[in-house]
């Protein structure tokens, strides 16, 4: 951290409670909290599969976003709410990602190049609507639970008194300030320690957490980017091609490492049912084609992300975005007593 920051943060903590930030993250906090609730009815009636999707995010962005308001609540309730908001987004990616895949493969079966991949797409489809089910009423449980707790009315209710003061409170603080950049500086530091291990396409496990650091920097910078007068925009973008690549490339590597053991447990199925594995060859076409699409789209979203990587070091985005955060404290430094918003410019 600069020097100026680092003043600016000892001074800040003189008075930990700043209404400003409490005022800006309580606002951000509540509009991802309403979306969520405006969700629930339409993942509990489970006719909308996008209705998952759309409670997934907003799950995401609070997660993301309430420890930045931890100093501002009772650790003990904070950390419940937490952990209950986490729960819940870890049941709603099971769904979400199962949705997906059944959707992909009933696309896939109108298009099939032949005619002796049907069984084995359709098998695929029967076994992951099976254990949809099972996610689905993981989802419905977890709900039951937070609003047999109240969770979302408490945490709505701390927050909408802070809100109340926004157009009394003047947010652009050095508190906020310090926040954002301490908030982004971390998530892109964790993010840009995952650089060296991209160039090996055999490291699946980091370039997944790479993809996954992509997705928290991106929320945190989206948190923060009202503060800044360009909005954050150029990173932003390339967080979410970042995102959408290697989400890509993630699905290809969770397809190739699940096919086989899935082959595995037909194969015995087969066996177990029928007394032979005559059934199961009908299947393993379909099996064997997915599994060698699957192969060569990864290979293409591989290259296709290290070439834009290399294009994002050339302009230097993530060093711009470093410049950025940084900038406002050379005017936070000198900020009047009485922060009055006319006297400086809060990007």
């Amino acid at each position: 951290m600069c020097p100026s920051a680092r003043l600016i943060k000892e001074a800040c903590l003189k008075e930990k409670l700043d209404i400003g930030t409490q005022v800006f993250i309580a606002g951000n906090l509540l509009t991802h909290l309403h979306a969520f609730e405006g969700e629930i009815e339409g993942v509990r009636q489970g006719k909308e599969i996008e209705a998952v999707h759309r409670m997934r995010v907003a799950s995401r962005r609070l997660r993301c976003t309430l420890p930045l308001f931890s100093d501002f609540l009772p650790q003990h309730k904070s950390q419940g709410w937490l952990e209950y908001i986490t729960s819940i987004s870890q049941d709603l990616g099971a769904v979400r990602d199962n949705d997906v895949k059944i959707e992909y493969l009933q696309n896939l079966s109108l298009t099939l190049p032949d005619e002796r991949y049907k069984p084995g797409i359709n098998r695929l489809i029967l076994r992951l609507s099976q254990s949809n089910n099972k996610f689905k009423l993981n989802v419905i449980n977890a709900l039951d639970k937070i609003e047999e707790q109240k969770i979302l009315q408490k945490l709505s209710k701390v927050l909408t008194q802070w809100e109340k003061q926004e157009g009394q409170t003047y947010l652009y603080t050095p508190a906020l300030y310090t926040l954002a950049f301490e908030a982004i500086s971390n998530r892109l530091n964790h993010f840009l320690s995952l650089e060296e291990y991209i160039f090996q396409p055999e490291n699946i496990k980091e370039i997944h957490e790479m993809r996954t650091s992509a997705k928290w920097l991106r929320y945190t910078c989206e948190i923060f980017a009202p503060i800044y007068s360009n909005g954050l925009k150029t990173p932003l973008l390339s967080l979410r091609q970042t995102q959408e690549i290697l989400g890509n490339l993630h699905d290809c590597d969770a397809w190739i490492q699940y096919l086989p053991e899935f082959m595995k447990k037909e194969e015995k199925r087969s066996l177990v049912y029928s007394g032979s594995v005559r059934s199961y060859r009908n299947l393993v076409p379909g099996f064997t084609y997915l599994l060698e699409q699957k192969q060569q789209q990864r290979l293409l979203l591989y290259q296709s992300f290290i070439e834009i990587w290399k294009q994002w070091r050339l302009e230097n985005v993530w060093e711009l975005l470093r410049q950025t955060i940084h900038e406002p404290f050379s005017q936070l430094a000198v900020l009047p007593e009485n922060n009055d918003p006319s006297t400086v410019d809060p990007a």
